[in-house]
């Protein structure tokens, strides 16, 4: 890598400090390329340093590519989390801890039902399996109590949590270990040549082999006007908001979903609630009502929560593809221009995987596994083509 007062040159660039980005630079790192990170902010200071952390397989109702491709990425994310840690000595507080489902309405049983027999199938992975369970009443004291389970309980054995922000400094600490990063942050991107540079908002250029755009929801902005004819946006950001709650003694719970909300426990008594889901809103970045609301919820689904304070109350702006699915691969009629974007739900779980598949069009080769072809760059951008 060269540098001079006002112009870098890497073979890969990466534009975007998040979860992907981070992989992409390790992963890149790891095979020897010289790497330069841009953040517009400081790192993982977006949707990928929120406060929730739970690791969820997608719906096991009519079983997809794509689900498939999540739920390998889930099981194999736990050794790559155990490896990383040993070689930071850091932790990124990853447990598997499963999920506890309320049944609310009487079909729900029948539909576990059904969920139950496609877990015993398809949620297999060589000699690991995982289930979907059915139960009268929930194994956990923290929650028998609650009133919202007048039908049972499900519990999934494959859900998995961590810390998002500690995550996230593990593998910044990795990267920085391998000495082939340069970082560079609160610099934003101000206008991409399609010839092989960019400009950043302070007048530096950087020229690359490659560059990987993982800027999350600002990615679809930055790659704009190398397609000016397109009818729709490539994506755009949908607002999350979260809190995170102090309880007076630590309860032993797994992941708890009902209904959209999501109750997550974490170390030394820490609580994370959410999240609201967002496409339209007036300001971006301030906490209103609607997580008020969320709270409300989880100290009815989890009694324990009543006492419980509410220590941090968190806003991002996730990524949202136009195809809703996750975006990776070359744009069309610029191989050297990589999209690593979207998946605002299951980002988290399944960057790992992601940043392997973004990669391997760098080196120009196979991915180990399948990908599906609703998660390329070119299948987003048909989309966006269209009326």
């Amino acid at each position: 890598m060269n540098i001079s007062d006002h112009q870098y040159s890497a073979d890969l660039l990466l534009v975007g400090g998040g979860v992907m980005g981070l992989w992409s630079s390790l992963l890149a790192a790891r095979e020897g390329i010289s790497v330069v990170l841009v953040d517009s902010g400081r790192i993982a200071s977006g949707a990928s340093g929120g406060v929730v952390g739970v690791l969820m397989p997608y719906s096991l109702n009519r079983w997809e590519p794509k689900k498939q491709f999540q739920f390998e990425a889930l099981v194999s994310l736990e050794s790559e989390i155990i490896k990383i840690e040993a070689e930071t000595g850091l932790s990124a507080e990853y447990h598997r801890c499963g999920r506890l489902i309320p049944l609310s309405q009487p079909y729900l049983r029948t539909v576990a039902r059904k969920y139950s027999f496609n877990a015993q199938r398809y949620w297999k992975l060589g000699k690991r399996y995982f289930e979907w369970q059915l139960l009268n009443e929930s194994p956990f004291p923290d929650l028998s109590s609650s009133t919202s389970a007048d039908y049972g309980f499900i519990f999934d054995t494959l859900t998995a949590k961590f810390s998002p922000r500690k995550f996230c400094s593990l593998l910044l600490a990795a990267i920085k270990s391998t000495g082939k990063v340069t970082i560079i942050e609160e610099e934003g991107v101000e206008c991409l040549d399609k010839e092989g540079s960019v400009l950043l908002t302070s007048g530096k250029r950087i020229d690359f082999g490659h560059v990987i755009i993982a800027a999350g929801f600002a990615s679809f902005d930055i790659v704009r006007t190398l397609f000016p004819l397109l009818k729709k946006a490539l994506g755009y950001p949908v607002k999350g908001q979260a809190a995170l709650l102090k309880t007076n003694r630590i309860l032993n719970l797994p992941v708890i979903f009902q209904e959209g909300l999501y109750v997550v426990t974490h170390k030394d008594g820490y609580v994370a609630v959410g999240s609201t889901h967002e496409e339209c809103f007036e300001d971006p970045f301030s906490t209103n009502e609607r997580l008020d609301h969320l709270i409300e919820r989880s100290r009815i689904l989890v009694p324990e929560l009543v006492s419980a304070s509410v220590i941090e109350r968190w806003v991002g702006l996730r990524p949202r593809a136009i195809g809703r699915e996750p975006m990776v691969g070359p744009l069309p009629g610029y191989s050297r221009i990589i999209m690593l974007s979207g998946g605002f739900k299951i980002g988290l779980g399944i960057s790992h995987h992601l940043a392997h598949v973004a990669l391997s069009f760098v080196l120009g080769k196979k991915p180990d596994f399948f990908i599906p072809e609703e998660f390329l760059t070119d299948s987003h951008v048909q989309l966006a083509h269209m009326d």
